[in-house]
């Protein structure tokens, strides 16, 4: 039987559920025993200092990163193993084990389910290419990157991207789905696939993110503008993010829209209240490069309550549901800003579709995105013979 460290300066929540369920399920593997050396930002107002956005709060959340990093490395100096799973983020941890010479040094898998430095610059534009802090961000990430004998990320598209932005062999990324909460549908709702209930009104589509540039709000809120003539149809947008900005101009400049927004963090119960009370549930529609790459944490949550979801139709979302003609997804061309649109509409008036497409959801959560094929895709990669 394998031994394996997992180490992490990371947050332990269902507020960053790849990180707590992937361990569970790391830890739940027949061939692996495993110990837990974590450091749990949330315990420690990590993540409130951040969102207060000045100095002392800036110095406050520095010490506790490196104080968590150096303490959790420290640990694993006297219960060192020969494998370890590097949470994300993770970083700081992999080059600090990677320093260990020779028969000290363990073979490493890193989480990096998102890029700091794609995220930071590329994606959201924090800062400048080229800039002194993007650079040392790419040179840290790379570093780790290199260090690490593999590296797990969410789909095939970021792990070309990875290894392409990085100069790093392809073979070391190794795609395993993110990990959600175990998710119930509450015992007063009735099935989708199944339910023989009068049709509700209004019909609700919703949105649930952090409201950044990849989720692609603006054509969201140009949809519901569109179909504000729509007297059953309205949107429900739950988050708040980057982009909040474009909701509370909209919101002020229609007063009386068909638009409702559940701004902020919420707990998993609320969230899955909403996603099983709404008929259609909206994935992301961007236009960045990240876009093209990612299979959101919003389309695991709604596949795995079996819900009808539409979104946008990119090479990574396409070999994951386009096959499905029940699950309709959106042009990527900019120059059809009403395809969200016919979508919406044609949901809206085939209720035999919309079923249809909540039983194609399920069948994509348990065939291809839920613990089965997580727990298939960890052992394949743990159990996987290394040498340095």
């Amino acid at each position: 039987m394998l031994t394996l460290s997992v180490l992490g300066v990371t947050r332990v929540s269902d507020l960053y559920p790849n990180v707590k369920h992937k361990i569970q399920l790391i830890a739940a593997l027949p061939s692996i025993q495993v110990q837990l050396l974590l450091h749990d930002l949330g315990s420690g107002g990590f993540y409130q200092g951040i969102r207060r956005r000045n100095a002392l709060s800036a110095l406050a959340g520095i010490w506790q990163l490196c104080w968590g990093t150096l303490s959790v490395f420290a640990r694993y100096l006297t219960h060192r193993t020969d494998i370890v799973y590097i949470a994300y983020p993770a970083p700081a941890l992999a080059i600090l084990v990677a320093l260990l010479p020779g028969k000290y040094r363990p073979v490493i898998y890193l989480d990096a389910f998102i890029s700091l430095y794609d995220t930071a610059v590329v994606d959201r534009g924090m800062c400048a290419p080229g800039s002194w802090k993007a650079r040392l961000l790419f040179a840290i990430e790379r570093r780790a990157f290199a260090a690490a004998d593999g590296i797990l990320v969410d789909t095939a598209d970021n792990a070309d991207y990875y290894a392409a932005l990085f100069q790093l062999p392809r073979a070391r990324f190794h795609v395993v789905p993110l990990s959600i909460p175990p998710l119930q549908r509450p015992a007063s709702h009735a099935d989708p696939v199944t339910a023989t209930t009068p049709e509700r009104k209004p019909f609700t589509c919703l949105f649930l993110g952090s409201l950044v540039p990849l989720h692609g709000i603006e054509t969201i809120l140009a949809t519901a503008a569109r179909l504000a003539h729509e007297p059953e149809l309205r949107f429900v947008i739950i988050g708040d993010g980057q982009e909040g900005w474009r909701l509370e101009r909209f919101l002020r400049d229609n007063p009386r829209s068909n638009v409702t927004w559940h701004k902020g963090l919420f707990a998993t119960g609320f969230v899955v209240e909403h996603i099983v009370n709404a008929d259609l549930c909206l994935g992301i529609f961007g236009h960045t490069d990240k876009t093209q790459r990612v299979l959101p944490y919003k389309i695991y949550y709604y596949a795995a309550l079996a819900k009808a979801f539409v979104t946008l139709r990119t090479p990574c979302l396409e070999r994951y549901c386009g096959a499905d003609g029940d699950l309709l997804l959106c042009d990527t061309d900019p120059q059809s800003p009403r395809s969200l649109d016919a979508a919406v509409l044609r949901y809206l008036h085939d209720r035999t579709l919309l079923a249809r497409a909540a039983l194609a959801s399920g069948e994509l959560y348990r065939r291809q995105l839920g613990p089965d094929a997580i727990n298939t895709a960890l052992g394949s990669v743990l159990n996987r013979p290394v040498s340095h």
